[in-house]
């Protein structure tokens, strides 16, 4: 649905993320700008999760501010989460084990399996492609074809 948000910028998405009926942050390891289209269908869970100025409500309004603390909360929290989806793994009787970075090797391979390109599905993840001189000369993917690329992989999905 995020295109494989990371689980810390997750956990750091606020309501002054959301902009023009997008959801606009920067990626918290690059520093990547991420432009997401806000579609119904993450619009639906905001507004089951959403508490005090969190998207997904996982950190207190008091935790944000607590900025010294707020690495170690965010790994705290993280484990937690992981430990939920190994129980979840073996309840389904997963092959492998499930981690927080489901989010971004299911997107990447669903994405793959309904034939986006590499290049493509590395723009949506914020990975750098091809030889970085390269890159120099590549436009970036127009935010309407990773739109329509996420739109699929989520409706492959749900």
């Amino acid at each position: 649905m995020l295109r494989g948000i990371n689980i810390k910028d997750l956990l750091l998405l606020s309501l002054g993320n959301i902009r023009g009926g997008r959801i606009i942050y920067k990626r918290s390891k690059t520093s990547k700008l991420y432009s997401i289209a806000l579609t119904p269908d993450v619009q639906d869970v905001i507004n089951q999760l959403q508490s005090g100025n969190t998207l997904i409500g996982v950190l207190s309004d008091a935790e944000l501010k607590n900025r010294p603390q707020l690495v170690e909360v965010i790994v705290q929290k993280r484990k937690v989460i992981n430990a939920h989806l190994r129980k979840l793994g073996i309840l389904i009787n997963s092959k492998e084990a499930l981690s927080t970075y489901i989010f971004r090797y299911s997107y990447a391979n669903i994405s793959r399996q309904l034939g986006y390109s590499k290049d493509l599905i590395a723009e949506a993840l914020g990975h750098s492609y091809g030889n970085s001189v390269t890159g120099i000369y590549l436009e970036q993917f127009d935010n309407a074809v990773i739109d329509e690329m996420n739109r699929r992989v989520v409706d492959a999905v749900l």
